[in-house]
C-alpha cells in the first residue's frame, strides 16, 4: 500500500479539497501555499532530473549537470517564399552597406534573444559550447526567421574581411549557403545539421550568444575547474536528449 494521501495543507493547515487530494498535492490553492509548493515541487523534480543524469553517466566525477533548451522541431523542404524573402532582405542590407550610409541594425529579432539569454562573455572552451549546442539543435535559432539576423554590420564585418569580393558574389555566396532542409519556422539556415553558413559569415549575434542555461554550466564548469559534465536538454518539464561532455585530454608528456 502507498502512503496515504495528505488531508491538511503542509503550509497552513487548512483542509485540502478534493480536487488536490485527486492529484496528490499536499498544499492548498492560496496564493503563498501554492506558490511555496509549486517552488518546492519544481526544486524536487529538477534535482530528480539531475540524479537521474548523473546515474547514467558514472564516468562524470564533477557531479555537474547543465540544463539547456531543446528544439523539438521537424525538418522540412524551405520554401520558396521564405527563400524569397530572405535574398530580398540579403540584396537590401548588402546595398545599403555598399551602396550608401549603412542602415540601423535590426534590433526587434535579437531583443527577443537577449531576453532569453545574453551576450556576456563566457570562458567556456570551444568543445563545451559545442557539445552543448549539439544538444540542444538550436532552440536559440528560431528566432532567426527569415532575416537569420542578418544586417548591415555583418555585412560591413564580412567586406571588411574580404574587401576585394564583389557585390553578386557576394549574394551568391549566401544563396549557395541555404539548406533545401531547414527546421519549421525557424532560420531559414537552421539545417538538419545545425547553422549552414560558416562563422565568418553568420550574424555577430549568432557568434555571441549564449542562452542562460549554457552560461550557467559554463560558470559552474569554470567555478569548479571541472573536465566533464552530464548535459540535459529539456523542453518544459521533459528532459528530451541527455550526454555526457568531457573536455579533451592535452597530452604534456615530453616530446
Amino acid at each position: 500500500m502507498g502512503a496515504p494521501k495528505a488531508r491538511n495543507c503542509c503550509y497552513c493547515g487548512t483542509d485540502l479539497d478534493h480536487y488536490a487530494m485527486f492529484l496528490g498535492r499536499d498544499w492548498c490553492n492560496k496564493g503563498s501555499c501554492a506558490r511555496q509548493g509549486v517552488a518546492r515541487d519544481e526544486t524536487r523534480r529538477r534535482q530528480s532530473q539531475d540524479a537521474e543524469g548523473l546515474a547514467r553517466y558514472p564516468e562524470v566525477t564533477s557531479g555537474i549537470v547543465g540544463r539547456l533548451p531543446a528544439n523539438r522541431g521537424e525538418t522540412s523542404p524551405l520554401p520558396d517564399d521564405r527563400r524569397s524573402i530572405f535574398e530580398e532582405h540579403l540584396r537590401s542590407i548588402v546595398d545599403a552597406v555598399l551602396g550608401g550610409p549603412l542602415g540601423p541594425p535590426s534590433e526587434a529579432a535579437t531583443g527577443k534573444l537577449e531576453e532569453r539569454g545574453g551576450e556576456q562573455p563566457i570562458s567556456a572552451s570551444p568543445e563545451l559550447v559545442s557539445a552543448a549546442c549539439a544538444l540542444c539543435r538550436g532552440h536559440c535559432c528560431n528566432l532567426g526567421g527569415d532575416t537569420a539576423f542578418l544586417d548591415t554590420s555583418t555585412i560591413v564585418r564580412v567586406i571588411a574581411d574580404e574587401p576585394e569580393i564583389e557585390r553578386d558574389r557576394l549574394l551568391e555566396t549566401y544563396r549557395h549557403l541555404l539548406p533545401e532542409r531547414t527546421f519549421t519556422g525557424s532560420c531559414v539556415y537552421h539545417g538538419e545539421t545545425g547553422c549552414t553558413l560558416p562563422r565568418t559569415l553568420r550574424a555577430d549575434i549568432c557568434n555571441r550568444f549564449h542562452c542562460r542555461g549554457l552560461q550557467v554550466l559554463s560558470g559552474d564548469v569554470e567555478r569548479e575547474g571541472a573536465t566533464d559534465a552530464v548535459i540535459l536538454s529539456i523542453d518544459g518539464r521533459e528532459v528530451v536528449r541527455h550526454a555526457a561532455f568531457a573536455a579533451p585530454r592535452v597530452d604534456l608528456s615530453p616530446r
